[in-house]
């Protein structure tokens, strides 16, 4: 007796989602790199931007909001900027974390910024949960993050960009010198 069994046929969302990904971590890996640095980068110019504002012209810190927080000051204090360029950021990195496979120490710093990036997340929708219930922990009156008890939010952020910014680039910096030692050998 022959036994037959049926496999349900992917959907095409499925189908397209599965295009997507071996899009971005084959063919289009590199260029989507480049993107997405370019994403990250002006994410840490942002931050930047933020210090400089507070320690080099000595603004007061609810003022500071970098570049896109003077233009958007509303979205800057509801945190609404920050928790949506973290979560592109985030998303970015998994996203494009299986064109790192087999790569050894690219892989390994692209996982560190990953990791380093997911506490980043975590950091902005604490802030975020906070600004829309209204309820501030430590008793604050306004929304904090966890560490900020410790280390002033500004320089806290700007710390966390950069724990994530370093990794990353080291990580496509290995990545470029991988393909590119592999390329000339192959020649």
């Amino acid at each position: 007796m022959i036994r037959t069994t049926l496999r349900p046929r992917p959907t095409l969302l499925v189908r397209a989602r599965g295009a997507l990904l071996d899009g971005l971590n084959g063919r289009w890996h590199r260029r989507a790199l480049g993107w997405y640095l370019l994403l990250v980068a002006s994410h840490f110019v942002e931050h930047v931007a933020q210090l400089a504002q507070v320690a080099l012209l000595d603004w007061p810190r609810p003022s500071a909001g970098g570049l896109l927080g003077l233009a958007f000051p509303g979205l800057a204090m509801a945190e609404v900027l920050h928790t949506a360029w973290n979560s592109l950021q985030l998303t970015g990195l998994i996203l494009l974390l299986p064109g790192f496979a087999g790569t050894g120490a690219a892989a390994r710093w692209w996982r560190a910024a990953l990791v380093l990036q997911s506490w980043h997340w975590f950091e902005h929708a604490f802030l975020q949960v906070q600004y829309v219930t209204g309820v501030y922990f430590y008793g604050a009156i306004k929304q904090m993050s966890v560490l900020e008890r410790l280390v002033p939010r500004i320089e806290l952020h700007f710390a966390y960009n950069l724990a994530v910014f370093v990794p990353t680039v080291v990580a496509i910096a290995l990545l470029i010198g991988a393909h590119r030692r592999r390329a000339r050998r192959a020649t």
